[in-house]
């Protein structure tokens, strides 16, 4: 089979970051299908321009790196300008979207998906939608006067709608987004496929210290409830316990979290997978912080955690969470209630699980995740 994937903010296949679709689209050469994996020139993450473009190393697959402007933040004109950009020339290098038996396209953002939908012709190429976001649901994160408006009135709802409808197949990191495209596409094949974790099972070193470490992975960012956990652990510390925060990722906000009265806090950047895993083994708990009514589902760095198998200290809510929670080692904290989360990270510092070795969750593996995708493509 001959595949296009689509993924504007992704990570190259065989470089040293790894997400969903570089992983993916190395696992598809790998079965044999003729791939094609497209993205941005300009990395998301990293807010700098990709060196390489060709992928030599796996038989069947090729990199096409899309040119855009770059841009500093996540939001703002200069990003819009990028997408522009990317919507533009992607329509311009692969201007026969039916050469290609299936276009395999990630979502958000929604405008190459848009294009896709117009330009193939359905009886010559199949059309796959996998919902990272729920766009525009999710812009309320940075505008929450949106959060009065019905989902259908929406500005941009009527274009999402338009993608989900021309999919042949839909597949979403969370039920709750699967549940969102299948409300208007009932009759599209449809698979949860949660984003999964590149980390392997970490031999974990149990904690024979006072010292209990949480970590937080991911991006410092306007949706996230870090700020109160590095002031919990700034207070808690005051008082003399033992505890302190690592924190794995980078952001808009690092600046001013930094800024922060944060003793007991580590900012260690974004680090390559091999270092994190090597940093991971001698950590304790998880934080998964989210800010209240924030329209995020099951994220990467839930994925990351599950999969580990590590106590998590939380603030995200939602059924689908508490669901895959509710067999799991957690505390629940308010967002943006510090005293709140002084007292959960305090009845964790005092049980004897959060110095037990972690348990790995195969179901989470972005190896076994990847085969899934693979397996379901193939029947379209």
């Amino acid at each position: 089979m001959k595949i296009l994937i689509v993924a504007p903010y992704s990570a190259i296949p065989l470089g040293s970051y790894v997400n969903r679709f570089s992983h993916l689209a190395e696992k598809c050469a790998l079965r044999g299908h003729e791939t094609t994996f497209v993205t941005s020139r300009f990395s998301h993450s990293m807010k700098k321009f990709h060196e390489c473009e060709a992928a030599r190393s796996v038989e069947n697959l090729e990199v096409a790196l899309i040119d855009c402007r770059a841009y500093r933040s996540h939001v703002g004109i200069g990003r819009i300008l990028n997408l522009i950009d990317f919507h533009r020339n992607f329509d311009i290098r692969f201007s026969d979207i039916d050469e290609f038996d299936l276009v395999y396209s990630a979502y958000p953002p929604i405008g190459h998906g848009i294009s896709i939908a117009r330009r193939r012709n359905p009886e010559k190429t199949k059309f796959l939608v996998d919902v990272q976001d729920v766009w525009p649901e999710s812009f309320s994160s940075v505008l929450p006067s949106l959060q009065r408006i019905p989902s259908g009135l929406l500005p941009f709802s009527g274009a999402a709608n338009r993608v989900y409808r021309a999919a042949d197949g839909l597949l979403a990191v969370s039920q709750t987004y699967l549940d969102r495209a299948r409300s208007v596409n009932h009759d599209a094949k449809s698979l949860l496929a949660y984003i999964g974790t590149e980390f392997n099972m970490i031999d974990t070193v149990p904690n024979q210290g006072e010292t209990v470490r949480l970590f937080y992975i991911g991006t410092l960012s306007y949706s996230y409830d870090i700020e109160t956990v590095i002031k919990a652990v700034h207070e808690l510390q005051s008082k003399g316990l033992p505890v302190e925060l690592n924190i794995f990722g980078e952001g808009p906000d690092r600046t001013r979290l930094q800024s922060l009265p944060h003793s007991g806090t580590t900012f260690h950047g974004l680090l390559p997978y091999q270092a994190m895993e090597a940093e991971l083994r001698f950590q304790h708990i998880a934080v998964n912080a989210i800010r209240a009514k924030a329209p995020q589902s099951v994220t990467n760095k839930l994925c990351d955690y599950l999969g580990l198998g590590c106590p998590l200290l939380n603030s995200q809510q939602g059924e689908e969470v508490k669901g895959l929670l509710s067999k799991r080692v957690h505390r629940n904290y308010r967002a943006g209630d510090v005293n709140s989360a002084c007292a959960a990270i305090s009845e964790m510092i005092e049980s004897p699980e959060t110095r037990a070795v972690w348990k790995a969750d195969p179901t989470f593996s972005r190896n076994v995740i990847s085969e899934t995708i693979i397996d379901f493509i193939e029947t379209l």
